[in-house]
């Protein structure tokens, strides 16, 4: 879990994340001078975003600086296999990561990743139904 670089953002809630976005720009390589210009700009549009942005950065360094909370698994070099924890003793966590701009090769992978997966299932459904006729 690394509380550390872009996986740090994961850990605050989306609107706080789109609050650092908007303000910040960190996903843009600018000038200190077209930053600063942006903040301004910015500002004039939505007064209350400078107040969001900095409570979002506060709480993003406090998490930032938490220690790990969950156990650290730990090595065995026994020789022994260790046994997998069942499916109901283990935790799953989900979290948001925010992305200002669309990943378009992403998005043309799972475009095409729904698309096969739906002609194979129209495929299936056809064959059973041919079936079904016999």
């Amino acid at each position: 879990m690394e509380r550390r670089g872009r996986g740090a953002f994961s850990w605050i809630d989306s609107r706080e994340q789109w609050a650092l976005h908007h303000f910040f720009l960190p996903y843009k390589d600018l000038s200190e001078e077209e930053l600063v210009a942006h903040r301004n700009a910015i500002t004039l549009k939505r007064p209350e975003l400078p107040v969001e942005a900095d409570d979002a950065y506060q709480r993003l360094l406090v998490i930032m600086d938490r220690p790990k909370l969950a156990p650290q698994p730990t090595v065995s070099f026994s020789g022994k296999q260790q046994k997998r924890a069942k499916a109901s003793n283990r935790a799953v966590s989900v979290r948001v990561l925010v992305r200002p701009e669309i990943d378009m090769q992403k998005l043309v992978q799972a475009l095409i990743l729904i698309a096969e997966q739906e002609a194979a299932r129209k495929t299936a459904t056809e064959r059973n139904d041919d079936e079904g006729r016999s």
